[in-house]
């Protein structure tokens, strides 16, 4: 059978009971810290990625504008007219 622990024992065995503790929170802390740095870089990938596309959404807008633009005017220069979809009707 186990012979009790004495107080000194006890103690000691608290002390490094509290010690595991204290670094089992410290390792979680760094994890909850790495885990957030991760997450902010992947958030400023993601914003990196929208800006991205939306100023090619805007280039492309602006690019079929302007060839909507050329090619209404090529229409007009050669006396053609949209008459929109009813003209075949």
């Amino acid at each position: 059978m186990n012979a009790p622990l004495t107080q000194t024992q006890a103690d000691a065995l608290n002390l490094a009971i509290l010690a595991v503790q204290r670094l089992a929170a410290e390792v979680e802390g760094d994890r909850i810290k790495d885990a957030a740095a991760e997450l902010e870089r992947a958030n400023e990938t993601v914003s990196e990625f929208w800006r991205g596309t939306r100023s090619a959404t805007y280039e492309y807008r602006k690019r079929a504008e302007r060839a909507r633009q050329a090619m209404g005017s090529n229409d007009q220069a050669q006396g053609r007219v949209d008459s929109g979809p009813s003209a075949g009707a």
